[in-house]
């Protein structure tokens, strides 16, 4: 029996090391109370928000965390302008 594979499942050269750059970055973490969000559901949060979005843009990527169980505010749309960024919360 011969298995067929697609073009993503075959590759190319440095996929493996590139997919491996983008999971470590992914894995950097930005929690928005470390740049002062309150996370009371009544302060406005956005300059916190907006600050760590800034700093995973800055290293190239990661994963903004709103910690579970808090209410975050923000009088505007955050804007994620980036690559590899990612919101958890």
């Amino acid at each position: 029996m011969t298995t067929l594979r697609t073009d993503w499942q075959a590759g190319y050269p440095g996929h493996v090391a590139e997919h491996n750059e983008i999971s470590r970055r992914l894995n950097t973490a930005f929690y928005v109370d470390s740049y002062g969000a309150s996370g009371d559901g009544t302060t406005d949060d956005q300059a916190a928000i907006n600050a760590a979005i800034a700093a995973a843009v800055s290293a190239g990527g990661g994963s903004v965390i709103l910690t579970p169980g808090k209410g975050y505010a923000a009088a505007n749309v955050v804007p994620v302008a980036g690559s590899n960024i990612r919101l958890i919360g």
